[in-house]
């Protein structure tokens, strides 16, 4: 067994963080524009992205050729709150060779207070 040296000592930091949840629900009418629906159906999934948290990258299962997918995922992440934490929201179609981005919108976390829940729409 080793031996505790009694002169050593550790110094154990504090800090606050936030749980943060997103629950990513459904999407309608879902497209690639004009031209490229008519080559090919959406497969969509939805990233979500803050780039002030490790692991900060989640993503939705994506749907085969379905322009109105339902979703109901949720997502956890652990913000610091002496961080600007931005939620990037992006919809993209999987393809076999590259995914497209089909749209992209942000959200400003600090906009909530600690416990409130928020329900809304957001259009890209």
């Amino acid at each position: 067994m080793a031996s505790i040296d009694p002169y050593q000592y550790i110094i154990v930091e504090h800090q606050y963080s936030h749980r943060f949840t997103v629950t990513v629900i459904k999407a309608t009418n879902v497209t690639k524009g004009t031209f490229g629906d008519m080559l090919d159906t959406p497969d969509p999934y939805v990233e979500l992205f803050i780039s002030s948290v490790p692991d900060g990258r989640k993503r939705t299962k994506h749907f085969n050729n379905d322009i109105n997918p339902v979703w109901n995922e949720s997502f956890e992440f652990v913000l610091d709150p002496n961080q600007d934490n931005i939620l990037e929201i992006t919809l993209m179609d999987a393809n076999y060779v590259m995914d497209e981005t089909l749209g992209t919108t942000t959200f400003q976390i600090s906009s909530l207070l600690p416990g409130e829940k928020k329900r809304g729409s957001i259009y890209i």
